[in-house]
């Protein structure tokens, strides 16, 4: 057999290892193959496996497995990275950060010493923390901005700060609300009143917002501002059908008995409103029309001076609220003069942490008529900021007054002997110490 058959031979044999071949060329190869030894070796020789061909195939099939394990370990991580920055910025903001406190929710208590303050502030009715407190000044004023974290071993209820201004301060605003003007704390009843001062008793919004702050519940109420004097009518109605016949008739009892809540509010109204002449309260009584009429004249000499000095002036307004018995919203719901029963909320701004309170309501002769005690429910220390209330059943109208006694966490008892006139729902502040003493404001 001829070389060239056989280069001919070994020039087919990788179509024929592929099977590619066809019927007549395979006989042909199979033909030389009987009787070649050494195409028959070539044929072997083109079967076999090639190592570097299989060592690089198995080093790439190695490498693609690898890749594949890192490229699924790089995944575990970055989601488990992202885990992690999504779990530390939520902790961040809720335990550090925190959000700008709402200003109705906190309780600030100012001490005030030339050009330094020490504020202390706590969230109320809520088991938040007060966080960053942030600090500015401008011509005496010293103004606070709050923020409010969710309690934790960083921040746990109550914060206290002190800041040394670099001029006299005569005024502590936190959030919004003034705190201490002018050497006088104002309470967070008339903090939040005064913020809703406006100038002009035309803009319903604005008479919206002190209504809302000062009446307890929804009031009818109506303007004339055609022409001087300016007044605002309240309108003791309380159903669709009253709006449409008429207001409620009230008895003259009735009338004697609101008579002193009514000027009250009058009074703060004619002192938030920079042109408000007068305050109209308007019903029915003995089956005719009736209205108690505050004019501004009346109010400036209830206070002794111009009541409008007030808007310019926390100080004035929180002394003339003092002086009007006015702590707290005003109910003039002529339905639940009947009722009688009242709620009585002693907050503590005071040193002292308490493990509770007892009020004892007393008649016009002095007398005690009943008491009640309250604490927390699970035995905690009332803290700075913390506030119980109770309710007072049976409340005549009739002089009656309230005492207050305060257990600290040691176990001593302590009575203010302040007496406190009830004359609606309201609000009291606990202050001071045991060293000190304690006052009821």
């Amino acid at each position: 057999m001829s070389e060239l058959h056989c280069d001919v031979i070994r020039d087919l044999l990788p179509v024929y290892v592929d099977g590619l071949e066809s019927d007549a060329t395979r006989q042909v190869v199979d033909e030389h193959l009987k009787d070649c030894q050494s195409c028959r070796q070539a044929l072997e020789a083109m079967r076999a496996p090639e190592p570097q061909r299989v060592e690089a195939e198995q080093k790439e099939l190695d490498f693609l497995q690898t890749a594949r394990k890192r490229g699924l370990r790089g995944r575990v991580i970055v989601a488990l990275a992202i885990l992690l920055l999504t779990a530390a910025a939520f902790c961040l903001r809720t335990f550090v950060i925190g959000s700008k406190s709402q200003t109705e929710l906190v309780y600030s208590d100012a001490n005030v010493e030339d050009t330094t303050l020490t504020l202390r502030c706590s969230p109320i009715g809520s088991a938040d923390a007060i966080g960053k407190m942030s600090f500015s000044e401008e011509n005496g004023v010293v103004t606070v901005t709050t923020r409010t974290v969710l309690a934790s071993p960083l921040h746990q209820g109550a914060a206290e700060e002190r800041y040394n201004a670099s001029a006299p301060i005569r005024q502590v605003i936190v959030n919004d609300r003034v705190v201490w003007d002018e050497g006088a704390d104002i309470s967070p009843f008339a903090a939040g009143l005064y913020a809703t001062r406006h100038p002009y008793v035309g803009s319903a919004s604005d008479n919206g917002k002190t209504a809302s702050q000062l009446f307890f519940g929804g009031i009818q109420h109506s303007l004339d501002t055609e022409q001087r004097p300016y007044t605002w009518h309240i309108e003791l109605c309380h159903t669709e059908q009253e709006r449409v016949t008429g207001m409620e008739d009230l008895t003259e009892a009735q009338a004697a008995q609101l008579a002193g809540k009514m000027k009250s509010a009058a009074y703060a109204m004619l002192a938030l409103v920079e042109n408000l002449d007068q305050v109209s309260f308007d019903y029915l009584q003995d089956g005719g029309p009736a209205s108690l009429v505050v004019t501004a004249e009346e109010a400036s000499e209830f206070l002794g001076r111009d009541i409008k000095d007030c808007y310019e002036s926390p100080r004035l307004f929180a002394s003339l609220l003092q002086k009007a018995d006015l702590n707290s919203t005003v109910n003039l719901d002529v339905n639940g003069l009947d009722l009688r029963d009242r709620t009585i909320t002693v907050l503590n701004a005071s040193d002292a942490e308490l493990l509770g309170m007892s009020l004892s309501f007393q008649d016009v002769n002095g007398a005690v008529r009943s008491s009640v005690a309250g604490q927390n429910a699970d035995n905690s220390a009332l803290k700075f900021g913390d506030s119980l209330s109770f309710n007072v059943p049976g409340w005549t109208m009739e002089g009656e007054t309230l005492r207050l006694s305060v257990t600290t966490m040691a176990g001593d008892t302590y009575l203010i002997d302040t007496p406190i006139s009830l004359a609606a729902d309201q609000t009291l502040t606990l202050k001071g110490s045991p060293d000190a003493g304690f006052t009821l404001e």
